[in-house]
């Protein structure tokens, strides 16, 4: 609030103007929330990346004798780093709890929409073994990665729009506080 006040006083003073003093006023009080939701954001970008590795991490393990509780407890050390304190939390938790109950405490951590499936997957590989797991994680790992490059392209494709909306929205304010300082002098 105080910093909001501080840059309507800062602009007001400068050009005599409520309305240009206004916007800059709002924008530096909505930083904060845009910092931290952007931020967010990333952790969440980095954990849906992540997934591909982790599943082929999992398949690994499996094919090497590993039960699907251990290859998913070897993730907390092994894993994708942004990934691994989910599962050292999970390794916790399973310890005290069942390792299903333990997966649901995971896909409620993280709750996106790419966790979900792969989490639902483990669900389903500790209900009905460890021979269907191997197919259906093979054929999730592909599916994950499709979808993270389709996610990709249709972000990439949206930041010149976006860009093009802020500068949009800016480029009349700059303007106008150009013209009423102009005046002013």
């Amino acid at each position: 609030v105080g910093a909001m006040l501080s840059v309507a006083v800062v602009i007001y003073a400068a050009t005599g103007t409520p309305a240009l003093a206004v916007p800059p006023a709002m924008a530096v009080g909505l930083a904060p929330r845009i910092f931290y939701q952007r931020r967010h954001a990333r952790v969440v970008a980095e954990r849906r990346a992540a997934w591909p590795e982790a599943i082929r991490d999992v398949l690994a393990n499996l094919a090497v004798g590993h039960t699907l509780h251990r290859a998913l407890c070897l993730l907390a050390s092994a894993g994708p780093i942004p990934l691994r304190p989910t599962w050292q939390r999970y390794e916790r938790n399973s310890a005290a709890l069942d390792p299903v109950t333990a997966l649901e405490l995971v896909r409620a951590e993280l709750a996106d929409p790419v966790s979900d499936r792969v989490i639902e997957a483990f669900i389903a590989a500790h209900e009905h073994g460890r021979d269907v797991v191997v197919a259906v994680l093979r054929s999730l790992a592909d599916n994950v990665t499709s979808d993270l490059q389709l996610h990709e392209q249709i972000t990439t494709g949206q930041t010149e729009t976006r860009s093009q909306a802020v500068i949009a929205v800016i480029l009349p304010f700059l303007v106008l506080a150009f013209l009423v300082t102009a005046n002013d002098g």
